[in-house]
């Protein structure tokens, strides 16, 4: 029981970050521009699924959200998959 309220509680804060977050870099945004920008270039390893926490398109906050709940989903079922394979394995 506990461990599906806590899931909910996730969920639930997923969904409201976006209207609580700051518009404003955060120290590790804000070190990579400082790299970027001293290096003249952007640098990936890989592209980023979601930009800026954002859909094709555009969307607002409730696009933010989706990509907030879709992000913690995907977090969960590869946590999940990786407990149980570590459990078989173990």
């Amino acid at each position: 029981m506990w461990r599906a309220a806590s899931l909910a509680l996730v969920f639930v804060v997923a969904a409201l970050a976006p209207l609580l977050a700051s518009k404003n870099p955060d120290g590790l945004e804000s070190t990579a521009q400082k790299f970027e920008s001293a290096q003249g270039r952007e640098t990936h390893l890989l592209p980023a699924l979601f930009p800026d926490y954002t859909l094709p398109g555009g969307g607002g906050t409730a696009a933010e959200a989706a990509v907030m709940l879709a992000g913690t989903a995907l977090v969960f079922l590869l946590s999940m998959a990786s407990a149980r394979l570590l459990a078989r394995l173990g």
